[in-house]
């Protein structure tokens, strides 16, 4: 389902959107109370483009397992990605340094691409900065928020270096 979410439109994102789906579907079927199988259902839904419903599963597999933090990163990428970002900063925030876990999944990243969603631009450059320091998983979209925010509050000469960092990566 997370490769599905980031093709590009064609029968080939079809194919993988519908084989996501049908394999999540099978395992909620198999094991109906299992949060990370809701989960599962829940990535398939949001990349087959509806967040109602992927926000829907994911209100599911937390009911089930509230405190599972693979069930929360799940919960914390859909909100982000469907632009939810008020309820991916409550899921996420409270697991930032709480366990080794937790570090290793992306709540410190959907936190700061919240926070710049939200117009909070130092904090979200802060929050990447820690999720650089904390060794949490940082890519090319790390720097590109990171240029984003230094650009909304006037910092240029950060944001362009920022930028250049992001054009060779």
């Amino acid at each position: 389902a997370i490769a599905a979410a980031q093709m590009p439109d064609g029968d080939r994102r079809n194919q993988a959107v519908a084989s996501a789906t049908e394999s999540a579907q099978r395992a909620v079927d198999l094991a109906p109370t299992t949060g990370l199988a809701h989960s599962s259902l829940a990535m398939a839904r949001y990349a087959g483009r509806d967040c109602s419903a992927a926000l829907s599963q994911s209100d599911r597999a937390l009911s089930l397992r509230p405190q599972d933090l693979y069930v929360l990163n799940f919960d914390a990428i859909i909100s982000l990605f469907c632009g939810e970002f008020e309820r991916a900063l409550q899921v996420s925030e409270p697991q930032i340094g709480m366990s080794d876990l937790g570090e290793k999944l992306v709540f410190r990243n959907v936190a700061a691409s919240a926070d710049f969603h939200l117009g909070n631009y130092q904090k979200s450059i802060d929050s990447y900065a820690s999720a650089v320091q904390a060794g949490s998983p940082v890519g090319a979209l790390t720097v590109a928020y990171q240029a984003a925010s230094l650009g909304q509050l006037g910092q240029t000469d950060e944001a362009e270096k920022k930028q250049e960092l992001y054009t060779e990566s």
